[in-house]
């Protein structure tokens, strides 16, 4: 039983996919944002993609299984800023979308867990923050050096080199060029 709970609990987590659809998705403007830096340095090997944040919705059985520690039973993820250029070494900062009463909308609310993906040739590179980023409307984030701050790409780590192999420079460990 206790592997079953682990399974729900870290099920939500990891499910998470992101297509060209909801990539080009630009929310609603409302007055709840919430600002959000990358400090200089943590994306200059990305420079020149585009970085997006996303809301992690999660949906429980009862009204307050999450005040008792229930699971989740399934989450959903929405967009929840424009696509953002990564400058080289600059900080990176954009403002991430809240949820007002008069938007009508499904942007961040506040407790949602909020997720970063990069959208390279490869495919898009997931952003994995330590300690994670939760969603306060009105507030300001930044993650600076000190932060562990993880990048992923089909659920390896991400590994800058020639993925070419008709190249001298083939690395067969590389997954983005």
């Amino acid at each position: 039983m206790k592997k079953i709970l682990y399974l729900f609990i870290l099920f939500p987590l990891f499910a998470i996919a992101q297509n060209d659809q909801d990539w080009n998705y630009v929310p609603i403007i409302a007055d709840n944002n919430m600002s959000f830096v990358f400090a200089n340095g943590i994306l200059s090997d990305f420079a020149g993609y585009e970085i997006k944040a996303y809301a992690v919705k999660y949906e429980y059985v009862g009204p307050a299984d999450h005040l008792l520690g229930i699971p989740p039973i399934d989450s959903t993820i929405v967009p929840v800023s424009p696509n953002w250029m990564i400058i080289e070494d600059e900080a990176n900062g954009f403002p991430i979308m809240g949820t007002d009463n008069l938007c009508g909308c499904n942007n961040a609310t506040n407790g949602d867990l909020i997720r970063f993906f990069i959208s390279t040739e490869a495919g898009y590179v997931t952003v994995e923050i330590a300690p994670e980023v939760i969603y306060y409307p009105n507030n300001f984030v930044m993650i600076t050096q000190g932060e562990s701050v993880g990048f992923w790409l089909n659920g390896d780590p991400v590994v800058f080199g020639c993925t070419d192999y008709a190249y001298l420079e083939f690395d067969a460990t590389a997954n983005l060029d």
